[in-house]
């Protein structure tokens, strides 16, 4: 929070001139009492922010060891439950993707990734427009009996 910004040190010097020198001017609905209610009832408001910031960072660091407590407590009823289910492969699978929330990691996929669509890039397409990843190995090329200068002249032909 800002403590003293450049409109509040303004505001402040207004005040104490309305208390000095123009104590005894009267203007419609402006006095130095006013002035001064309304900067008493900042002071009250900042200091109302930080009591309420100085009690969210005292339940933050409460809410976190409560969490804490919770998931060390979480591990070792997963580590019993384990041992318990050893002869269930039900009760196992259903103790192994709750083992996965636990340590953050997502379940594992076994579909295979979708192919991307679209040009391929410019690193991936070799000397001539020809795709890196279409040329053969050569050890590829030994045992089908070719070489890439010839599938170049196959696919030109």
């Amino acid at each position: 929070m800002e403590e003293a910004s450049s409109s509040s040190l303004a505001l402040a010097s207004l005040l104490d001139l309305f208390e000095s020198e123009l104590a005894r001017v009267n203007f419609p609905d402006v006095s130095a009492a006013l002035l001064r209610d309304a900067a008493d009832s900042v002071e009250q408001q900042r200091l109302a922010v930080l009591a309420a910031e100085a009690a969210l960072l005292s339940a933050r660091d409460a809410y976190d060891q409560s969490r804490g407590h919770h998931e060390r407590l979480g591990r070792r009823a997963l580590a019993y439950a384990r041992i318990y289910a050893e002869g269930d492969a039900e009760l196992g699978t259903r103790l192994s993707g709750i083992a996965q929330g636990l340590s953050g990691t997502k379940p594992e996929v076994t579909a295979e990734a979708p192919r991307r669509r679209g040009r391929p890039r410019k690193s991936d397409v070799g000397l001539f427009g020809v795709d890196a990843g279409a040329m053969s190995s050569p050890a590829e090329q030994a045992e089908a009996g070719t070489t890439d200068d010839e599938d170049l002249f196959a696919e030109s032909a």
